[in-house]
């Protein structure tokens, strides 16, 4: 769990280069119906983060936090881990919810995030 608790710090800091840390590579997102490979760290991979920032920031987006972490599946190499995370305004109200898998695995002696999964549940 704490190279998940590292990811969110980092994105919630909007600090792509350590958000880009709690990543394994390739790093795969599976969102909207679109799968998204970031093949190495560097400008094209923080390049999609900062935009990915200035888009929540501009939908009145102050922070995410965890709502439920799961593990459903485990190994000494690979973890699946069910989630949902809230996104807030500054104000605490809620802009939307997603369940999401993030598949955490072991690489040379370091966790990092290689994959994740995300569904939106809307808010009522």
């Amino acid at each position: 769990m704490a190279v998940l608790d590292a990811f969110f710090d980092a994105f919630n800091h909007q600090d792509a280069k350590a958000e880009e840390r709690t990543y394994h590579f390739p790093h795969y997102r599976l969102a909207s119906g679109q799968m998204a490979v970031y093949d190495a760290p560097g400008a094209a991979t923080e390049s999609w983060m900062n935009n990915t920032y200035r888009t929540l920031r501009g939908t009145g987006w102050d922070h995410t936090a965890w709502t439920r972490r799961r593990i459903i599946h485990m190994s000494d190499s690979k973890v699946h881990v069910d989630t949902e995370v809230t996104r807030y305004r500054k104000d605490g109200s809620a802009l939307g919810r997603f369940e999401s898998l993030y598949i955490v695995t072991k690489e040379e002696g370091r966790w990092g995030i290689k994959m994740r999964s995300s569904f939106e549940t809307l808010i009522k």
